[in-house]
Order: C-alpha cells, then structure tokens, then sequence
C-alpha cells in the first residue's frame, strides 16, 4: 500500500505541472494572435465562393506540383499547425515581424512573399509548394 500512496504522490505533482504549462502556453498563445489586418497594412482577399473548404483548394493546387498523396498530407497538416487553415492568420512575434496567411510567411525572414500573397490561398501555397521543391523540406514552419 505504501508504494500504491508514494507513486499517487508522484503522479499528483506531473499532473500539477502539466495542468500548470498548458496553463501558461495557453495564455501565452492567446495573447500572441490579438492583432488586426489593420495593423498589417492589407486588403483581404476573398476564396471564391464554391462551397469547398480551404483544405480542399489547397489539396487539388499541389497536383500542379506532383505531389504524392504523403507529401499532400504533409502539407496540409502544417498549415493546419501553423494557422488553422485560417488563410486570414496574422500573428505578430516578439522581434516585431508578422507570420502572415494560411501558411504563416514571416515578414522580415521572407520579404520576397508580399503581404498580399501570404492572404491569397493559392499564391501562399504555391511559394510553399515551391520552397519545398527548391529546398527539399518545410523547416522554415515551426510545425514542420
């Protein structure tokens, strides 16, 4: 019964700690996302309206790409990580740059993707299915 007690003691104090992370991360994370397009600087795009999701657009855009079914999951599952499939995402980070649309494109690491294209679906994911292509991996994203 004393090893039963001593290892409930243990597992009561990981319990604490995680609930205490997930706690913090929580509100960390919620403060990072509270900013506007108007900060930005941009006009928003609108999807055309086809009753697809944005999940689905993005899926039929990487056949112009080749890409195998896994490298297709891949993809998706990172823009998923990164915004939510939110092709409106705005993030601003510490350093005072943004991460920008559905595939998050940080503003001062990648100036070469305007802030009109990180809100376009289709142009965000073409430069991501292209750094891919040109780089061989998606280590630029946090989620990759």
């Amino acid at each position: 019964m004393k090893i039963f007690y001593k290892h409930f003691q243990l597992g009561w104090k990981f319990i604490l700690i995680g609930l205490i992370f997930i706690s913090v991360f929580a509100i960390w994370s919620s403060q990072t996302i509270e900013y506007t397009h108007a900060e930005v600087n941009i006009e928003i795009p609108i999807l055309v309206e086809d009753n697809r999701t944005v999940s689905e657009h993005v899926f039929d855009l990487l056949d112009e790409y080749s890409y195998s079914l896994d490298e297709k999951i891949t993809l998706l599952a990172i823009l998923q990580c990164e915004s939510s499939m939110n092709p409106y995402a705005v993030n601003k980070n510490a350093g005072g740059s943004y991460d920008l649309g559905i595939a998050q494109w940080n503003t001062r690491y990648h100036p070469e993707i305007s802030r009109a294209c990180s809100f376009d679906v289709y142009c965000a994911v073409r430069a991501m299915a292209k750094y891919y292509v040109e780089e061989g991996h998606y280590n630029a994203w946090v989620c990759s």
